[in-house]
């Protein structure tokens, strides 16, 4: 390719992937205000039973995972992606007018949140299949991942701190409203990128032949289990969200609280600081080619292992907010290699489902984990439960470095 005709490539790359960016990053906060604004109004609707609504949305993730990974292959992706942003906004705006005085509010706001899993089901590993029909080579499919990511990550930040500003100017149940509209932004920005991308790969033989959704499904599961790297990277994944999930959400806080270390700013600064890690991380490895996917796989999980060993030990707090920020380089490390494996290792018919396999896994270790974690941390301390979960993963991540070998580099 001559060099003018890859300066086009790049530009074009860049204008199109920005406008996918600029969608993510409306939906991202206006999920965090919707999030903030249906847990309040659950809790003073219901008291308690408001994890009856977060678990809804949970539990249709869950379920429905695997069968989003096979119909964002069967589908076309840019249609799947907009109708699934395009039905999430009529789903929140629903709340928007909900009483909630009415005896059957819980009922809609679990129903909105498992109608929001649901589609996120099959939003998720149809944007993560689409990426490389649209990033023209492998080193900017990478930095597309490590934009998207950072842009979920500073989301998680950005969208409860700008819960205070916003109240001021209008009431709690608004949020519904704007997280609707930032739903038809990301519709709008992904409809804009026009019919120029493979959009909907070429079927499978399992599709062609008419096979049923669970043929699909083994049929995928098939291919990871025949996948080495894949299949270790999985494992690895399991263990850190079971492990080590609970460990920000909860862990700190209790640590924070326990000890009186600062009360609620502290842990505001602590999940700061937890999020400048994610973002170094991110936008170190957007631009820094990786040779070898799995030794940057498993030393992400090794760095985030021994930064929670250091969390769990020291009280100094500059020390202790500094150790969090380590924690957290290991994040984006391991995540965005998996998404590299799975990207770049299968063909564009099965990357939704492969996908999908991540997603279903993480969810249920994730919510496993958080199950389990107030039982070991309130028998054993937050310090000696983290410490046992960062000791599992920086076990599981040394065995896997110890396979990465040269064998595994990446192909030129």
């Amino acid at each position: 390719m001559s060099e003018a005709a890859s300066a086009e490539v790049d530009r074009r790359f860049r204008r199109h992937f920005v406008r996918l960016w600029l969608g993510q990053v409306a939906s991202g906060v206006g999920d965090q205000l919707h999030h903030v604004a249906l847990i309040w109004i659950a809790v003073e609707a219901v008291g308690e039973r408001a994890g009856w609504v977060v678990a809804a949305g949970a539990i249709t993730r869950l379920v429905c995972g695997l069968a989003g990974g096979v119909y964002a292959d069967r589908w076309d992706r840019q249609r799947t992606l907009v109708g699934c942003d395009l039905l999430g906004a009529a789903g929140v705006a629903t709340l928007v007018f909900a009483d909630t005085d009415d005896p059957f509010i819980l009922f809609h706001l679990a129903a909105v949140s498992a109608w929001l899993g649901m589609l996120d089901s099959l939003f998720q590993p149809a944007l993560q299949a689409s990426l490389p029909a649209i990033a023209p080579d492998a080193p900017r499919l990478q930095a597309a991942n490590a934009w998207l990511d950072v842009t979920r990550r500073l989301a998680l930040t950005l969208g409860p701190t700008a819960t205070g500003l916003l109240l001021a100017w209008m009431p709690l149940r608004m949020f519904f409203a704007l997280d609707a509209a930032t739903f038809a932004v990301s519709a709008v920005f992904i409809a804009s990128l026009g019919r120029r991308y493979t959009w909907k790969p070429p079927q499978s033989e399992a599709a062609a032949r008419g096979a049923g959704l669970f043929e699909e499904i083994a049929a995928a599961a098939r291919l990871v289990a025949g996948d080495r790297r894949l299949v270790i990277a999985l494992a690895q994944h399991v263990v850190w969200n079971f492990t080590l999930g609970a460990a920000l959400t909860l862990g700190i806080a209790m640590i924070v609280n326990g000890e009186e270390l600062g009360g609620p700013a502290l842990l505001g600064y602590a999940t700061g600081a937890y999020g400048v890690g994610n973002v170094a991380s991110n936008v170190f490895l957007a631009r820094r080619p990786v040779r070898n996917t799995s030794r940057v796989l498993h030393l992400g999980a090794f760095v985030a292992a021994l930064g929670w060993l250091i969390v769990a030990a020291v009280t100094h707090v500059p020390l202790w907010l500094t150790a969090i920020a380590f924690s957290a380089i290991g994040g984006p490390m391991t995540d965005l290699m998996l998404l590299r494996l799975i990207q770049g290792g299968y063909p564009p018919d099965q990357i939704g489902k492969v996908f999908s396999f991540r997603f279903t896994l993480s969810r249920a270790a994730g919510g496993l984990g958080l199950m389990v974690a107030p039982a070991v941390y309130g028998a054993f301390g937050p310090r000696a439960g983290i410490t046992l979960g960062a000791v599992i993963l920086a076990s599981v991540a040394l065995f896997g470095l110890l396979g990465a070998s040269r064998r595994d580099r990446d192909a030129a």
